[in-house]
């Protein structure tokens, strides 16, 4: 069986509580008490205090000097040198040292300023022998004054000023007697043998001369000096130099021309005191270019000049030499050789090469090529062969042709250009042989006799020249071609008119020389002319054609009329070349 004891709410709950309390306060009668718990709280240290104590820095946590305060207990010290244990005022200040930066050292002193030694003076005067002599061994500036003025020996003493009478005076006493009494002679004296300081008046040269144990020579001579020279010494080559100067006394010296130990010497008389003109001897004319030649004048006193030096200049050679314009000209006219020596300045050449012109027959001979070039490079000490083509020989108008013309051509190092020779002219045969020939530049063609077509021209060569002009038949009149030139084509006859010769050309621009002119061709009627005046005339009827003026490429004129007539002759080719001077 159960009881149920039911007590409130409440009264239960306080009856809990009291037992709760029952329990701790048994709990503390029975805990054991420390000494502190009988000690004032003011005894110890607050919460707030004992936090800074446990962050304060212990005496284990200082370096030895933090309690020692000992240098020699600092670690990493400096290193001290001397200074750092002496007085400031032991010391110059900053500005002092300023001073002492920009002070003169000794080195930068001349020895002299040391030494104090004349000898140690730098440009030291050269003093003459009067500097180291007593004033008192000259004379005054009072007694050089009436020297001056003193009569001397050679003085003319005026008679008018002489009182009493005057001896008769003979010339045959004075005979002997001459510059202070020396002997007088004509020329240097032999007999007897003169000895060193023998003298005597030259009446001559009216100078006293003495013997100074080799020759007889003047006392005081004339000094002399160069101060120009004027012209080129060219290497294989006669020239003449002008000097000008001092000293030369119109009268004989020896020019001399000095190279490498080697002298040549002119001898020639002043044209002047201040003037002389030489012509360069052969021996310094063969020197090559580049070399140094010294020029000097030994007058007829003795005396020699200061040298003067000139460079021999490299020369070339072959064919006609001319200048002109600013240039130096070689005309070939014949085959031969261009010489550019060792030394040869210019570096480069323009050239004209004309090849022989035809030769007429009945239609005009064609020019011969023609090239002109410019700033060909060529090679010191190098030689450049030049050939020159022959002129065309005429035909037989009704028979044969003419001959074609010789090429001509410059050959040699970095150079090799030629041209071709012009055609010879066409002829009036049935046979054939009627067409112009074809060349530098072309023929002009020839007629035809029975009928039919005349011959056409021959052509040119590109480049170099140009074609020929065309014939007409008997029937129409019969008139030949002009031979072509270098500056245009040959013209067709007309009728019985035969046909211009091409025109030539013109080298340089602007001058007055022609070449390469076409052949007139020939003409029943009226003949025609040949280029630029230089290509030969074509004939009338019944009359020979002209030949072409002789080195200038050009074509010659055609025989005129049906009968056995020539053309003229082809003019012989020219090379020219030239460089800047």
């Amino acid at each position: 069986m159960t009881v149920l004891i039911t007590f409130g709410t409440k009264a239960l709950h306080r009856g809990m509580q009291r037992m709760t309390k029952s329990r701790d306060l048994a709990a503390r009668v029975n805990t054991p008490l420390g000494t502190a718990a009988s000690t004032a709280s003011t005894d110890y240290a607050t919460a707030a205090q004992g936090t800074l104590a446990a962050s304060a820095t212990q005496p284990g946590d200082l370096a030895s000097v933090a309690t020692s305060g000992g240098y020699d207990d600092l670690t990493g010290k400096p290193t001290l040198g001397t200074a750092a244990a002496t007085a400031a005022t032991a010391y110059a200040t900053a500005a002092q040292g300023t001073l002492a930066a920009s002070a003169t050292q000794p080195g930068d002193l001349a020895t002299v300023a040391t030494s104090g030694a004349y000898a140690n003076l730098s440009g030291l005067p050269t003093l003459g022998t009067a500097a180291a002599t007593a004033s008192t061994a000259y004379a005054t500036a009072a007694q050089g004054t009436l020297a001056a003025s003193a009569l001397q020996s050679t003085s003319t003493l005026d008679a008018t000023k002489l009182s009493g009478a005057l001896p008769a005076i003979s010339g045959a006493n004075l005979t002997g007697v001459g510059f202070e009494g020396f002997p007088v002679y004509a020329s240097d004296p032999t007999s007897p043998t003169p000895a060193a300081g023998d003298a005597y008046y030259n009446s001559t040269l009216l100078t006293a001369l003495y013997f100074n144990g080799t020759s007889f020579v003047k006392f005081a001579i004339t000094t002399t000096s160069l101060t120009t020279v004027t012209g080129d010494i060219e290497t294989n080559t006669a020239s003449n130099l002008t000097l000008a100067g001092t000293g030369f006394m119109t009268a004989s010296c020896d020019v001399k021309f000095t190279s490498g130990g080697t002298t040549y010497t002119t001898t020639v008389t002043a044209s002047s005191d201040t003037a002389i003109t030489v012509a360069v001897p052969s021996g310094t004319q063969g020197l090559a270019g580049g070399a140094v030649v010294a020029v000097t004048v030994t007058n007829s006193d003795g005396a020699t000049s200061n040298p003067i030096n000139k460079t021999v200049v490299a020369v070339a050679t072959g064919g006609t030499i001319t200048v002109s314009g600013g240039y130096k000209y070689h005309t070939f006219t014949s085959s031969g050789t261009f010489g550019a020596p060792a030394g040869f300045s210019p570096t480069t050449i323009d050239f004209m090469i004309g090849a022989g012109g035809g030769g007429g027959a009945s239609g005009g001979g064609g020019a011969g090529g023609l090239i002109q070039s410019d700033a060909q490079s060529i090679t010191a000490n190098s030689n450049y062969s030049v050939t020159v083509g022959g002129g065309g020989n005429r035909g037989l108008g009704n028979s044969y042709q003419g001959s074609d013309g010789g090429a001509s051509s410059i050959s040699g190092t970095g150079i090799s250009t030629s041209t071709i020779g012009g055609g010879g002219g066409g002829t009036f045969s049935n046979s054939g042989g009627n067409n112009g020939r074809s060349g530098g530049s072309g023929s002009g063609g020839g007629g035809k006799d029975n009928g039919g077509s005349g011959g056409s021209g021959g052509s040119g060569t590109s480049g170099q020249g140009n074609s020929g002009g065309s014939g007409t038949a008997l029937n129409t009149s019969q008139g030949r071609g002009g031979g072509g030139g270098k500056g245009s084509s040959g013209s067709n006859s007309s009728g019985s008119t035969g046909g211009a010769g091409g025109s030539g050309f013109q080298w340089p621009s602007g001058g007055s020389y022609y070449s390469g002119g076409g052949g007139g061709g020939s003409g029943n009627g009226t003949n025609a002319s040949g280029g630029s005046g230089v290509g030969g005339n074509g004939g009338p009827a019944n009359s020979t054609g002209s030949a072409a003026s002789s080195n200038t490429a050009s074509g010659g004129g055609g025989g005129g009329s049906i009968s056995a007539t020539y053309g003229g002759a082809g003019g012989s080719g020219i090379v020219i070349i030239r460089y800047a001077v």
